[in-house]
């Protein structure tokens, strides 16, 4: 019976030294990669880095600028049949960039964990963009285009999703800490870049007249596909061949991405959970905006106070569009300086204020143009402040092989805001209780940002010293999970 017991004691013993070895060994694993990333890097070289994202910014622009037309006035959708494929992107955000994350995390590719993502996920891209850009010219039925549209439309989502995650991870894996904010600002500045440049050229007619002048069939539609696809490209071979990862060797065991993320959400810690809540809420506000601006403009501005035709009103919300990216590539300018001075949760608070200021009104400024324009181009302030505040929070809280993980989570959180309020706001209360109103859906956006913008005050910065050692949140049964905040 001693022996049996011995034995047994032997056993335990040898299975708790074995788990502790591998967290060892996950942790050193941990510190090389950190000190890999205490390099300190030159600005072209973290725009290599950050030139994937060139790929997700003109697809959204493509999204925001032509889906909607395309499924009413080409394929010939129903509203609400619109309304719900719409609804994938979201959710396939939800699922699709946080598996990639977890999956990526502890890849042991020989030429690194994320560029082989970002490099499939924009092949696919592009190829579902050219499926779609073929349905301006073939001659086949409406129902061959709405089923071809269908599958290209999800396959696109899925792929930019792949490769939008990823195209994020990179810069927390290779941009030291102290360089995080200047990445992120760079990625505002090529997402803006994007916007002005996409939008400006419809808000103009540019494909139109290119069309005129040479006498062939290009329009706004076909160019704007045209150039974003060319810029995809450009994007994805920047960071795939000019940027190099270090081959990921640690010991960490094979795990169940569902299991994992669980995990990660049940044991997430008060820092991360906030920065994520407000995250999400910031989307919930901004996310009227972003499905109604041009409507706001067509039928509340234009159409309501006779100020012009609907194309006028379309026009002129694509130009608001530019207007806005310009002024978050000018913010991004001093954004880093405000940090500096203020720390970054004062900031992103003073920019969840601003974001009030300028939804409220909309109810009393329709009649004048100009005032609408002003002030949903000063939302741009918010816009570079909630694309990379969290994402330079979350990857100085956490260690490198975890970034993928939480950012993932980070992501569902953002989701989850954009599904409530497209569900909440834009549908049911902008829908239904005042139909073809969109004004009144960004009154209501403007008292989530209040809420935002007093969460704010609960983030938790690196500099306060709360999240610096992990074996605080450890114990010895934790080691499939990932690691604890």
């Amino acid at each position: 019976m001693s022996d049996q017991e011995s034995s047994s004691e032997i056993t335990q013993s040898q299975s708790k030294n074995e788990k502790l070895l591998k967290k060892s060994n996950q942790k050193q694993d941990d510190v090389e990669m950190a000190k890999v990333a205490d390099v300190k890097l030159s600005y072209w070289k973290i725009f290599m880095i950050c030139a994937a994202t060139f790929v997700n910014s003109f697809s959204g622009v493509i999204n925001n600028s032509l889906i909607t037309p395309l499924m009413n006035d080409v394929i010939h959708f129903e509203p609400y049949q619109s309304q719900i494929i719409w609804y994938f992107g979201p959710i396939c955000g939800f699922v699709v960039q946080p598996l990639v994350g977890v999956i990526s995390d502890h890849l042991h590719f020989k030429y690194g964990r994320r560029r082989i993502f970002i490099l499939l996920g924009t092949v696919f891209l592009i190829i579902s963009y050219a499926f779609i850009f073929a349905l301006l010219f073939w001659n086949i039925s409406q129902t061959a285009k709405k089923i071809i549209f269908v599958i290209a439309y999800f396959m696109q989502y899925a792929s930019c999703n792949v490769m939008q995650g990823c195209a994020r991870f990179i810069v927390g894996d290779l941009v030291p800490d102290s360089q995080q904010m200047i990445a992120n600002t760079m990625i505002v500045f090529i997402s803006a870049f994007c916007s002005i440049f996409g939008n400006l050229m419809s808000g103009f007619k540019v494909g139109t007249l290119i069309g005129e002048k040479y006498g062939n069939s290009m329009d706004d539609t076909k160019l704007m596909f045209i150039i974003g696809m060319i810029f995809m490209f450009l994007g994805c071979f920047i960071t795939v061949c000019f940027v190099k990862e270090e081959q990921y060797t640690g010991n960490a065991p094979k795990e169940n991405p569902f299991k994992k993320l669980w995990f990660a959400l049940i044991h997430i810690k008060k820092p991360v959970l906030v920065i994520n809540l407000v995250c999400a809420m910031s989307w919930m506000t901004f996310w009227p905006v972003c499905m109604n601006l041009s409507g706001f403009m067509t039928n509340d501005v234009f159409k309501a106070h006779n100020l012009g035709t609907y194309e006028d009103g379309l026009r002129w919300g694509m130009i608001t569009w530019a207007v806005n990216a310009a002024v978050t590539v000018i913010f991004g300018f001093v954004l880093n300086p405000l940090i500096k001075k203020f720390g970054m949760k004062y900031t992103y608070a003073f920019s969840q204020a601003l974001e009030c200021v300028c939804l409220l009104p909309s109810n009393w400024i329709t009649s004048n143009k100009w005032a609408c324009m002003i002030l949903m181009a000063i939302l741009g302030v918010s816009t570079t402040c909630y694309s990379s505040i969290p994402y330079a929070l979350i990857a100085q809280l956490l260690p490198p092989t975890q970034v993928g993980t939480y950012m993932g989570l980070l992501n569902m959180f953002l989701v989850v805001g954009q599904l409530i309020s497209s569900i909440f706001i834009c549908t049911l209360i902008g829908g239904k209780v005042f139909p073809g109103e969109y004004k009144q859906t960004f009154s209501i956006a403007a008292g989530v940002a209040v809420i935002s913008c007093i969460s704010c005050f609960f983030i938790t910065e690196k500099d306060n010293g709360t999240i610096e050692n992990e074996d605080e949140y450890s114990t010895e049964s934790s080691y499939d999970r990932p690691d604890s905040l």
